[in-house]
């Protein structure tokens, strides 16, 4: 019963794997900034491992959250953000897994 804030969710689009990973060559990257104890992240982790639709997932702690990095972002995803990109009506597939992820405040 660990509880956690997410700080921020960017999308940073899809883009290619270094390696084939479970026959998928292409993922969606997200990054997530959640401020939280440890149990909830460990929760959070054990939740994610029974997702069929996450191939891979990496977890780690900082002192400080950053705003949005616009590091990673791509050129889709920044257009998506600008209001360039039609926004779709039905939620994707991605959108939907997304979405399940979710914190108590």
């Amino acid at each position: 019963d660990a509880n956690g804030k997410l700080v921020s969710k960017e999308y940073w689009g899809l883009r290619n794997l270094a390696y084939k990973v479970k026959k998928n060559s292409r993922g969606h990257y997200v990054l997530f900034n959640i401020d939280s104890e440890y149990a909830a992240v460990a929760e959070m982790n054990r939740v994610i491992g029974y997702n069929e639709d996450i191939i891979r997932s990496l977890t780690f702690a900082v002192e400080t959250h950053f705003e949005e990095s616009e590091l990673f972002v791509s050129a889709n995803a920044k257009d998506y953000k600008a209001g360039k990109v039609p926004v779709k009506k039905e939620p994707s597939k991605i959108d939907l897994v997304l979405d399940q992820v979710q914190f108590e405040a």
